[in-house]
Order: structure tokens, then sequence, then C-alpha cells
């Protein structure tokens, strides 16, 4: 997503991208762009995303397979 808009995330920040996907450096030398944000709203935001609070997120299934997510719901289970 946020390669999409010229920008890479990694654990220090949004790094600002060429068009050929490396780091934007200045014609002088100096460093691309590093963004950071104090809020996870503002990192979505920065990437035009609505921010859903985690508390919303649990216990929907995310990070299972499908397959694991229909098992936890007792689904595709053969009668005895």
């Amino acid at each position: 997503m946020a390669r999409d808009i010229g920008w890479s995330l990694s654990e220090k920040g949004y790094l600002k991208l060429r068009d050929d996907g490396e780091p934007a450096i200045g014609e002088l030398g100096e460093p691309a762009e590093l963004r950071t944000f104090p809020t996870e709203t503002e990192a979505y935001a920065f990437l035009g995303l609505p921010f859903i609070e985690p508390e919303m997120l649990e216990d929907r299934g995310e990070g299972r397979s499908r397959g694991d997510a229909a098992s936890a719901r007792g689904e595709g289970r053969s009668a005895r």
C-alpha cells in the first residue's frame, strides 16, 4: 500500500522512493525524506486509510486461513 504512493515502510518510518523504487536521495546527496508519526491514527491517515481500533478487530479471524476460521466455528466437521 505504501509503495503504491511512493513510500516504503520500515521500523524507522516511511521513506520516500523514486519511481524506480530506490530511496529518493536529493540532488545534493541529502538523504531521502523519512516521515514518522506519533500515533497509528496519523500513520493510517498518511496512507489514506481509516484507523480501526484494535478492539474492533479482535476475535474476527484475522491472520487465520479460511480453513482455520471455519474449524474454529465448528464448520466442516463430519458427523459421527
